[in-house]
Order: structure tokens, then sequence, then C-alpha cells
């Protein structure tokens, strides 16, 4: 039987938000507005590549705590994440302090629209059915569904002002978008 690297594949996903969050990265750029979905994608890979790692309960399961506590060691999902800094070269100067990235649940945060009760795939970007449900699929990930800044009933009548009615799909967004997944 071929070994599963699993350190390999946590160490991927882990480089992927520095990767991309570089200024000079045509794969940042090119899919900034889906980052929201990226970061569920990153955690769900983690949780499962984790619950290996850490111990599986009887229904396939990791424990939520015990996989809770590894994903915040790995990407700071509620927690800010203290971003080791890269060797300079001796002629530097003293090396540049790195900021640390704010928690995952801040970032979902930061891209909830309270009027409107949606989540974007990123700062800045409309709300969007499919990015509220990857927004609400991490604060499950994470513990956070009883956060104090997410509006259950704005959230919950942002998704049913996208269905329609006359044939049961729903809205991607404002401006009309049907999704057809």
């Amino acid at each position: 039987m071929t070994p599963f690297h699993r350190n390999l594949h946590i160490g991927y996903i882990t480089s992927l938000a520095d990767r991309i969050d570089r200024p000079d990265s045509y794969e940042g750029a090119v899919t900034d507005h889906l980052r929201m979905s990226g970061v569920y994608w990153s955690l769900t890979g983690l949780s499962i590549v984790c619950g290996q790692e850490d111990g599986v309960g009887d229904d396939g399961a990791p424990p939520a705590a015990g996989r809770r506590s590894r994903l915040d060691s790995l990407m700071g999902i509620t927690k800010e994440l203290e971003r080791p800094t890269p060797p300079e070269p001796p002629s530097a100067g003293p090396p540049a302090r790195r900021p640390s990235r704010p928690s995952v649940v801040d970032f979902v945060f930061a891209c909830y629209d309270p009027s409107s009760g949606g989540f974007a795939g990123n700062v800045g970007h409309d709300p969007h059915l499919l990015y509220t449900l990857s927004a609400l699929q991490i604060l499950v990930l994470a513990g956070a569904l009883d956060d104090a800044r997410l509006d259950r009933r704005a959230t919950a009548a942002f998704v049913d002002g996208l269905w329609v009615a006359a044939d049961g799909s729903f809205r991607g967004d404002e401006w009309g978008e049907i999704d057809t997944r």
C-alpha cells in the first residue's frame, strides 16, 4: 500500500493563504472573489486529514473539540494565527515582522453584510448565496454559529429572498443570477 504523506498535505493546505496573499500572486488576483469558498475547502480538507491523525469516532468523524483545536493551531480558525517570519538575507538588516493573520471566524464576519444578512466571497464584495453557505459551514466547523455578530433571522431572510417560487430555484445574488448547481 502506498503511504499517505499526511504532513505534506497539511503543509500544502496551510501554505495556500500566504501564497495567494502575496501582492504578486496571480492565483490570488484571479481567485479574490472566491476566498470564502477557498477557506471552507481548506478547513474541510484539513479536518479530514487531521481526523485521520487525531483518531476517529465510531461514526467516522473526529471529536469536534479535538478537530477544532487542531484547526486552530494550523489555520487560526478561532484565534489569530502567528505567522513565522521568513528568513532574511544577512545584509537585509533586522527581519521584518509579519503581521499575524486574523482568525478565520473574524475573516468570515468581515465578509458579513448585516443589512442583507448575506456573506460575500471576500471583504468588499457583494453578498451571494454560495458564499453565505460556505460562511455558515465555516462557523459550524469553528463552533461559532452562536456568535453575537450573526443575525440568524437576517441570514434566513437573505436566503429566503433569493428563492424563486415559480420553479424552486435560487438566485445567487440580488442581481438575478440563477444558480444551476
